[in-house]
């Protein structure tokens, strides 16, 4: 056997397999006395069994002979199966490490998405995939070995040799191909039924990841102490499709701000600065993509008309840049978020309108005074409110009382613009593709100059099937 870098949790394993198997130093003795013709105290001293066990693990790892140590305690006490399961793990692992650690620099990041799709594949996700801390084929068969309610170990290695193997395909020597294949055969039975199963599931969620949108939810608390601050917390939602989450128990959410952060205020300067680390989460995530990804904004009133799509998220080595022309960018308001006695009647517009046109269900709020204005919003035939005047926040609250789901406005009036006729292009299409023509017109304009309308848009897009989950108390410190 050649030499390799066994892992400390199957020395520790082995080392517990050994003490719970031959409880007492006698038997230790004995056992090493009969199997290896060799005195313990010669080769293991140590305070107590513990430690004696440990020097005699040691002592065999370091002559490459492990396994020829475990079958042997196992040849002495064959009726505990606790030896009987660690042979197995013990040759199934340093065999694999024969083939493997060769690879390991070469083919690191391969084999930390083959063991992340086994894991995926068995719904069992450690918090160390998602931070990047298994830099190592060691450290990765480690969090394998702790993945929780998990069995059959010996599967879910089999599984991460397969998504590995498929993840090299063409690009591995033949003969390393060969002895790895070789290894599955040996020690599974159903290696080529599996490998064929997880090509076929590795298309499918590929096909998946392309048509699947996803979310996420920034909100920000206005703070009682202090004024303009607020307290923020995020979410990722990393498959936005109807009942994949579930608001009242969290399922389907990822929180993406530390946890002490959502405790303390941030005036609105700083809030760029906690929104980048909340991509920098959200990057690793397997369902990520710009063109897929919404980023929903609950705000107080006094925000709603501020230029978040300009805010600027930096990247590491890239410079900075709005993100409202990266993505969908989406303003919602905080007040519908606190016992919001109007669900009934904002669930009614938005499912029997999300699919109209614009320009058949919406009212324009410019030029009308307050009642009438509250008056036009609550007629059951009217889904979308347009105002090319920045609106005050009564209107907002009318907008929310009226459980309006969508509005559109300019949040600054424009000089030689045929702002109307821009709104009415965008008006053009449904309610649900209402998000992405914004963003389109937002690009549009990052190439163009300052007054171009792109630059002045806010869209509020209340879909009341896309909250935060209900755990967070929504008033106000």
């Amino acid at each position: 056997m050649s030499s390799v870098k066994v892992p400390g949790y199957l020395l520790k394993q082995i080392k517990e397999a050994l003490c719970r198997a031959f409880p007492s130093k006698t038997k230790l003795q004995m056992m090493v006395r009969f199997q290896f013709s060799q005195n313990l105290d010669e080769i293991a001293l140590g305070e107590n069994l513990d430690e004696i066990a440990y020097k005699l693990v040691e002592h065999f790892e370091k002559q490459n002979k492990l396994e020829k140590l475990i079958k042997g305690a196992f040849k002495a006490n064959g009726n505990n199966s606790g030896l009987e399961k660690i042979v197995k793990k013990t040759h199934i692992t340093i065999s694999l490490l024969e083939i493997l650690q060769p690879l390991e620099d070469k083919y690191l990041e391969e084999m930390q998405r083959a063991a992340y799709e086994a894991c995926y594949s068995e719904n069992h996700l450690d918090p160390c995939w998602k931070n990047n801390t298994l830099d190592s084929l060691n450290d990765i068969l480690d969090g394998l070995d702790n993945i929780p309610q998990k069995e059959n170990h010996e599967q879910l290695i089999l599984q991460f040799v397969v998504g590995f193997l498929v993840e090299v395909q063409n690009k591995l020597p033949s003969g390393e191909e060969k002895n790895l294949r070789q290894w599955c055969e040996d020690n599974f039975n159903d290696f080529s039924q599996l490998l064929e199963q997880i090509k076929n599931e590795r298309l499918q969620r590929e096909e998946q990841k392309k048509n699947t949108s996803s979310d996420l939810i920034v909100i920000l608390r206005p703070s009682q102490q202090y004024k303009k601050s607020y307290l923020i917390k995020a979410w990722f939602i990393p498959n936005g499709e109807p009942g994949k989450s579930n608001p009242e128990t969290g399922e389907g959410y990822i929180p993406v701000t530390p946890e002490e952060e959502g405790h303390k205020k941030f005036e609105e300067k700083e809030i760029a600065n906690l929104l980048t680390f909340c991509f920098h989460q959200v990057y690793q995530e397997p369902t990520f993509s710009r063109d897929r990804m919404s980023i929903e904004f609950f705000l107080p009133y006094e925000l709603l008309n501020q230029p978040i799509d300009d805010w600027k998220i930096a990247d590491e080595g890239y410079p900075p840049s709005p993100i409202g022309i990266e993505y969908k960018v989406i303003v919602r308001s905080y007040k519908r978020l606190n016992e919001y006695i109007y669900r009934n009647d904002w669930e009614y517009k938005w499912n029997n309108f999300k699919q109209f046109p614009c320009s058949k269900c919406f009212v324009c709020g410019d030029d009308c005074c307050s009642d009438k204005l509250y008056s036009k919003l609550l007629d059951k035939g009217i889904a979308v409110c347009k105002l090319i005047k920045p609106p005050s926040q009564e209107i907002f609250k009318f907008i929310d009382r009226s459980a309006i789901p969508v509005a559109l406005w300019i949040r600054e009036e424009l000089q030689n613009l045929d702002t109307q006729g821009e709104i009415d292009k965008l008006f053009e299409s449904s309610i649900i593709q209402l998000p992405e023509r914004v963003k389109e017109k937002r690009l549009q304009a990052a190439r163009d100059k300052r007054t171009h309308v792109g630059h002045h848009i806010s869209l509020l897009w209340e879909n009341p099937y896309i909250l935060p989950p209900k755990e967070i108390k929504y008033t106000t410190p």
